[in-house]
């Protein structure tokens, strides 16, 4: 429809990008309720294949199909005010790569649904991701369109705010601006890892290549290295313009404090986001000095996160009585990221890592920091969209509870130990896994109930 009427606006396509993200949040949380039910009813979904096939979509969905687009919808919607001017460089790219990602991953869904799935995780670590015989060249071509269309897309970002500044703009670059720059310079920089990871894995099943068969003289921690040199970037990918909308909301509504700080903040993490990737390798052989370097890389990371953090308290301090009903969404958003990034501090010490790696407390952590604080960090930005009515900020509050619901009770199993991607669980965790049932039926009903007032 947009195409038959020629609509390049950047408006137009953040509709196509949030359109697109609402459509694989439908399939993201159906495969995560499906997830829970097995939890409370062993073999629900008639077979384990299945639960761990389940597993790897849900986490390929909420990452690329979910979260990525969802911000490169503010992006369009945002950019090009702010850098002055009406649109983006390349506009018809910017249109292709918008419907090009909604169709690979519809792609990736039906293939998925028409055969027996993957069992890998959505890491695809070898040797099981090898296993998978002939569907490991579905899954990896579906991501390698999904990364092609992504680039076009931050390449776009930046060379439409590289023209910006060369043709002398004036108009001091805002906060939002500074974010997306950095998120797409990070993205731009760590996809040609994974782009190589794939490859040596297609050729190891296709070729008979040995790059990760141990037994031949390969290793598989080479494709664990180059994963992770793009996953963990990918987090600031997606967080950083959700930080962007918040320091674009305060901004807004005044000077915000230490605007200096946040913005020396997001480069920081944006330099310093390459230099922890080996923190999701500690339970590996590795040398004790690589172990110390990549804690200490991740102990760093959290002070420009913790500038934010105090840059954006201090701005809705400062605002006394004069509090807005979206501040509330921001006051949110900084509790629940908070509550998960001091969470992501405990796992920097690879001590404590290689206990809790394999448990569900990193599912917790995880989900909280991307998933949970994401979504509630780009509700700020819904006011730039249209009017925010008080009834949202209601929804959001009632969200981040029923979140917390769902993920709080995950980070006690998995101290006590239960392992993550476990089709079975003990039933001494049931009474606490039955709290993140409610947790979830609360955290639908509120996102229901927010997109109706929408």
């Amino acid at each position: 429809m947009f195409v038959r009427f020629g609509c390049l606006s950047a408006k137009v396509v953040a509709y196509i990008y949030w359109f697109t993200s609402f459509l694989f949040a439908i399939l993201g949380v159906s495969l995560s309720i499906l997830i829970r039910l097995e939890w409370s009813f062993p073999l629900f979904v008639s077979s384990g294949s299945l639960y761990y096939s389940t597993v790897t979509l849900h986490g390929f969905v909420m990452v690329f199909m979910v979260l990525v687009p969802a911000t490169q919808g503010f992006m369009n919607w945002l950019l090009p005010g702010l850098l002055g001017c009406y649109d983006f460089l390349w506009p018809r790219i910017n249109l292709g790569s918008a419907l090009g990602l909604g169709y690979s991953g519809f792609v990736m869904m039906f293939i998925w649904i028409f055969s027996s799935g993957w069992f890998s995780g959505w890491t695809a670590y070898p040797p099981l991701s090898v296993t998978d015989g002939c569907l490991i060249y579905y899954e990896i071509g579906c991501l390698h369109a999904i990364g092609i269309f992504s680039l076009l897309a931050t390449c776009n970002v930046l060379a439409s705010f590289y023209c910006s500044c060369s043709l002398g703009c004036t108009v001091e670059i805002s906060l939002f601006v500074w974010s997306s720059v950095v998120s797409s310079m990070l993205f731009v920089m760590s996809s040609p890892c994974l782009v190589l990871a794939l490859l040596m894995l297609v050729l190891d099943v296709m070729c008979s290549t040995m790059f990760y068969d141990c037994i031949s003289g390969g290793d598989p921690v080479l494709y664990q290295t180059l994963f992770w040199f793009f996953g963990h970037p990918e987090v600031y990918v997606v967080i950083l313009p959700v930080f962007g909308c918040v320091s674009l909301y305060l901004e807004s509504g005044g000077l915000i404090h230490g605007r200096e700080g946040v913005v020396s903040s997001t480069i920081s993490i944006g330099v310093l986001g390459f230099g922890v990737y080996a923190h999701h390798m500690y339970t590996l052989d590795l040398e004790v000095e690589v172990k110390m370097m990549f804690t200490a890389g991740t102990m760093a990371i959290s002070l420009p996160t913790g500038v934010k953090v105090y840059c954006w308290s201090t701005s809705l301090l400062m605002r006394g009585s004069r509090l807005l009903v979206s501040d509330v969404c921001v006051a949110t958003f900084v509790v629940t990221f908070v509550m998960g990034g001091c969470t992501g501090i405990v796992l920097s010490a690879c001590a404590v890592d290689e206990v809790l790696h394999d448990t569900t407390y990193v599912v917790a952590h995880f989900h909280q920091v991307m998933g949970v604080s994401a979504i509630v960090g780009l509700s700020c930005g819904l006011g730039f969209v249209r009017p925010v009515h008080s009834l949202m900020c209601c929804c959001v509050i009632m969200f981040a509870l029923g979140s917390s619901m769902v993920f709080i009770p995950l980070y006690l199993t998995g101290v006590s130990g239960v392992p993550r991607r476990c089709a079975v669980v003990s039933p001494d965790s049931s009474s606490l896994l039955s709290i993140t049932s409610v947790g979830m039926v609360l955290s639908i009903a509120s996102s229901i109930a927010g997109l109706c007032i929408l």
